[in-house]
């Protein structure tokens, strides 16, 4: 953490992708809890402190991402996102694992183009 926290200027508003994941949820509550704005963007809208913003949206659908962040402005997005089980690599969810790490980076990276950022810190889980 002290790593990210040494680059970042406090108050920036803050986007993590797979904010409600293992590193996502940590990242989210320490970097609130050092100032600055923080939202979180997930398939999953699990996000439990009120002053963290939550985004609702599946990444690996463009169309969906960009109409939830059209309005929204970002000076630093931390990419989080990850499907952590690879073990049904080869089976029916290998679309599932493709989508949540290529397409949804690639998305994700495109969508950035509109926010003048400062940042992008991409974690990648494999």
């Amino acid at each position: 953490m002290e790593a990210i926290l040494g680059f970042l200027n406090k108050m920036e508003r803050v986007l993590i992708a797979g904010g409600t994941g293992f590193i996502g949820q940590k990242l989210a509550n320490d970097l609130l809890s050092h100032g600055f704005q923080v939202t979180v963007l997930s398939r999953l809208n699990s996000v439990h402190n009120d002053k963290i913003e939550a985004i609702t949206c599946d990444v690996a659908d463009i169309a969906e991402l960009r109409k939830k962040v059209k309005d929204k402005k970002f000076d630093i997005v931390i990419n989080s996102i990850g499907y952590v089980d690879h073990s049904s690599f080869g089976s029916l969810l290998e679309q599932d694992i493709f989508n949540q790490h290529f397409m949804a980076l690639k998305n994700l990276t495109d969508v950035c183009k509109n926010f003048n950022l400062k940042r992008f810190i991409q974690i990648g889980s494999s």
